[in-house]
């Protein structure tokens, strides 16, 4: 076998994000081989990353010519060559010397150009980086560059005030113009913004910059590094970057850690440095995550007045199991551990280590919530003693499984004793909700919209018909005033203030919500229960266009109410539980109803069986040509759970010879993987 060297060259909106090029040297009998290992190796080594690479260029490696390490990325080596498409090899870029017309600072470069610049990758180091240079040109030339940096770069150029701006002072303005409007692709907003931006003395500016956990974990690697952000030069922020692309292990160690208390987004990047500059110099924070965990506490603490509470631990499964190790400890059991502020970022750490360093296991759950309390305490701060150990099943990995917990709510039911599953089955019966009456949106954290007219009609279906056996009252319905109304007016300093108007009564305008109360009764076995519930729907209220007054509040506000009080019967439980937030189980659950609404026409279950045969042979072809036995086995998964949901289905409506015909099918699609890893691992 010969020597492939592949180099991967980002496309230029992924540069834009920070992705960098990348060159692995593999192992192969030809070139088609070597281009499979090398893309399989760039997706094992950063997932979800070849879209933003473009087909990788190979070419045969000699041994008298470096090239980079075998089955390893490596940007360095890259880094230094260029593409030769007529000798296809990589050829070593000729370092000239500096030319005179070179720009030397960024304040050089021409307006459009510095502008495009400063977009891209800042305004800091103001020295040129040729690399950059050249992609800042690509992007102007480029007609296929992304709308909302189109409109910046034309919007901006068209102010007079920019062109002469120093290029700090434009990166600010980016910074506020990306803050306060959303993307957009018209660069006559963009203009009008820059202008009043310009005309407005620095003092009166609100601050702009969005502090986001993509910045935390810039300000985490840099750290890693000994670089404060204020102090990073644009080598500094790439190499910070390829620790995070590259899920550097202590990068991902400290980020977890950090991203998971709440407000953690409030604190400033020098207590952000101190904090990890300090802990970097004990290696028990790698391996004991409740140290590390409470070291952060105790330095938030002392820097800027938090104090934390403890979260109750989310439940597990059924089929999660948790092993308590045999009283053990961490070596410092015994000891008390202090964190002191020593003052200019600096801490004290004493009785951190004793007199054996045994490795703990890191137990934490990667979804932990802190909830910080703003009150400062002056007390000495300790760490309590160390708590034993909790060491979980290697099958525990998944610690939210939504698919897990849908079984796992109706296996629970199905073991409950009868006069309890007797207590549910109202629940059972419309839980479960048909995606085709469903849809997403985004305001207020996104979630899962039903439509009101399908839970009526669900819910028609078992208690029958609205107005006999079931029914919403109506028992009060009211206006209820919101958050006041305010108006910008000009001061006697000549700043423009925020006031609220009056109502002309002594008091002043409010937004104003309809609020409705409802009385759901329904007539079940016999017997009548009654379920109460409220809607609310804004009427009167502010937006960034000006007032607006809904007409249809007191409708929206009665399907609100009637939806909240079916939910309570366990109508579209499924939602309200979080399941739809799963794909997997938004795909099976979309596969039972298929065969549902296809049982009511002979000729769509023709067609959904004819269907699945073709897919599951086109799966096995898949399976077949698999590379590694993870990619065959994840195949399998997915498409034994579909054949799973019409096996269940058919021996529900007493189709025995269907259930047969698709376990046959299954076993023989699971002989065929099992066959095909054990290829693979043979190879390997």
């Amino acid at each position: 076998m010969g020597l492939y060297t592949c180099g991967f060259i980002p496309k230029k909106l992924a540069i834009v994000n920070g992705t960098i090029a990348l060159a692995i040297t593999v192992e192969a009998k030809n070139e088609k081989i070597a281009e499979m290992k090398a893309s399989v190796a760039l997706e094992e080594s950063y997932p979800d990353s070849s879209g933003n690479y473009f087909k990788p260029k190979i070419c045969v490696q000699s041994d008298d010519l470096e090239y980079p390490p075998i089955d390893q990325f490596d940007s360095e080596w890259i880094s230094k060559r260029i593409w030769n498409d007529e000798i296809k090899d990589f050829e070593l870029i000729v370092t000239e010397e500096c030319a005179v017309d070179e720009p030397g600072s960024i304040a050089d470069l021409p307006t459009d150009v510095r502008i495009a610049y400063i977009v891209m990758y800042g305004a800091v180091p103001e020295t040129v980086n040729q690399e950059y240079l050249s992609n800042a040109y690509d992007m102007l030339n480029d007609e296929e560059a992304p709308e909302d940096i189109r409109a910046v770069i034309d919007g901006l150029c068209r102010v007079t005030a920019v062109k002469n701006m120093f290029p700090a002072s434009v990166d600010n303005l980016l910074t506020a113009l990306r803050a306060r409007t959303p993307p957009d692709d018209n660069p006559d907003d963009v203009q009008a913004f820059a202008e009043k931006w310009v005309a407005t003395r620095p003092g009166e500016r609100e601050s702009t910059e969005r502090r986001t956990y993509d910045l935390l974990d810039l300000v985490i690697a840099l750290a890693l590094n000994g670089v404060k952000r204020a102090d990073a030069k644009a080598s500094d922020v790439k190499n910070a970057r390829a620790l995070i692309n590259g899920r550097d292990q202590t990068w991902r160690m400290w980020s977890a850690s950090l991203r998971v208390i709440v407000d953690i987004l409030d604190v400033d990047d020098e207590t952000i440095f101190d904090l990890v500059s300090a802990g970097m110099k004990f290696d028990t924070f790698a391996t004991d995550a409740a140290l590390r965990k409470e070291y952060i506490r105790k330095c938030l603490t002392e820097r800027c007045g938090m104090l934390f509470e403890d979260t109750i631990q989310p439940a597990r499964g059924d089929e999660q199991q948790e092993v308590e190790s045999t009283q053990q400890t961490t070596s410092n059991e015994g000891e008390k551990t202090e964190v002191r502020n020593l003052g200019g970022g600096k801490f004290s750490i004493d009785g951190l280590i004793g007199s054996s360093a045994e490795p703990a296991n890191d137990t934490s759950a990667p979804n932990e919530t802190e909830k910080p309390v703003t009150e400062h305490s002056n007390d000495p701060v300790k760490i309590p003693e160390a708590t034993p150990v909790v060491v979980t099943a290697p099958c525990d990995i998944a610690a939210d499984n939504f698919q897990q917990r849908a079984t796992q709510v109706e296996k629970e039911i199905a073991d409950q004793p009868q006069d309890i599953q007797d207590n549910l089955s109202l629940w059972r019966k419309l839980h479960r909700t048909d995606e085709r009456f469903t849809k997403a949106f985004a305001t207020n954290g996104g979630g899962t919209s039903i439509n009101g007219t399908y839970m009526v009609m669900q819910a028609t279906k078992v208690l029958g018909p609205q107005g006999i056996n079931w029914k919403i009252e109506i028992l009060e319905e009211r206006f209820d005033n919101g958050a006041p109304i305010m108006r910008s007016i000009k001061g006697a300093d000549g700043n423009f203030v925020k006031e609220m108007i009056p109502n002309g009564a002594g008091g002043y305008l409010t937004e104003v919500n309809h609020t409705t109360k409802v009385r759901l009764w329904y007539v079940l076995d016999g017997k009548q229960g009654e379920i109460f519930a409220y809607g609310c729907t804004p009427y009167i209220y502010n937006t960034k266009n000006g007032l607006i007054s809904d007409g249809e509040a007191p409708k929206k506000s009665l399907t609100d109410a009637t939806k909240k009080a079916l939910s309570q019967l366990g109508s579209s439980a499924d939602v309200f539980l979080g399941l739809f937030d799963d794909q997997q189980y938004r795909q099976e659950n979309a596969a039972q109803f298929a065969i549902e609404n296809a049982g009511e026409k002979a000729g769509d279950t023709v067609r959904l069986r004819k269907e699945l045969d073709e897919k599951i042979t086109k799966v096995a072809n898949t399976i077949e040509s698999a590379v590694t036995p993870n990619e065959a086995k994840k195949v399998y998964e997915t498409m034994a759970r579909e054949v799973d949901v019409h096996r269940k289905n058919a021996e529900s409506t007493g189709d025995t010879q269907h259930s047969d015909y698709l376990k046959k099918r299954l076993l023989s699609l699971h002989k065929l993987t099992e066959k095909h890893i054990a290829e693979l691992e043979a190879q390997s």
